[in-house]
């Protein structure tokens, strides 16, 4: 989510987790400010889904 309320969806295929990485690298290339990033894909997307959202200071 942006500061301005407006939301956007990144879609990743299952190749980003294909060597069994413990963390993964997202560019985003978005000109508006974020105020909040949710790892949510309707299925299980990891083993800790208490940590993924992120929200700005």
């Amino acid at each position: 989510m942006y500061t301005d309320d407006s939301k956007e969806t990144l879609h990743q295929n299952p190749a980003i987790w294909e060597k069994n990485e413990k963390t993964a690298v997202v560019i985003l290339k978005g000109k508006k400010p974020i105020r909040q990033i949710t790892l949510d894909g309707g299925i299980f997307m990891d083993a800790t889904p208490l940590n993924n959202k992120w929200s700005a200071k």
